[in-house]
């Protein structure tokens, strides 16, 4: 049985929301705050692709509306889990902006701990992106992984 959760966040940065979606809704703008390496085929009924440890996980994306909107879903699991994902995005006056997040969705029988795991892990990428944007903004990074 899968059971509903909801994690959300905002801040406000000195960016402008065309600054924000390009580190939202392209692939080496996600590459340089998020994990793994990502790929967005823009529009709605695209794709994004996040390719991380050998692994590859795909969704479909719900909302495409620049700059403001961009939304993703991925695929519903054998055991009902999904995860959705929505930035908002909101200009404010002299240049800032309000950025928005909700992760939401259904997870599985393990939700607990998955549930843990996205209350502490969500913040910290959101915060990541925050950080981005205040210092790095228009940046790119090159995703590495490296284990000892």
């Amino acid at each position: 049985m899968a059971h509903p959760f909801e994690v959300t966040d905002e801040f406000q940065v000195d960016a402008t929301p065309e600054e924000v979606w390009d580190a939202i809704a392209t692939g080496p703008g996600v590459d340089a705050w998020f994990m793994g390496v990502n790929e967005i085929e823009p529009g709605e009924g695209g794709t994004t692709r996040m390719k991380f440890r050998g692994s590859s996980e795909e969704a479909t994306i719900t909302a495409w509306e620049p700059p403001t909107r961009f939304a993703s879903r991925t695929p519903e699991g054998e055991d009902g889990a999904l995860h959705a994902f929505e930035y908002l995005v909101e200009g404010r006056d002299k240049g800032s902006t309000a950025v928005r997040w909700v992760h939401s969705g259904f997870l599985g029988d393990n939700w607990e701990k998955e549930y843990e795991g996205l209350s502490e892990g969500d913040p910290m990428y959101f915060d990541k992106l925050r950080i981005y944007l205040t210092y790095f903004r228009g940046r790119k990074a090159t995703p590495v992984n490296v284990f000892g």
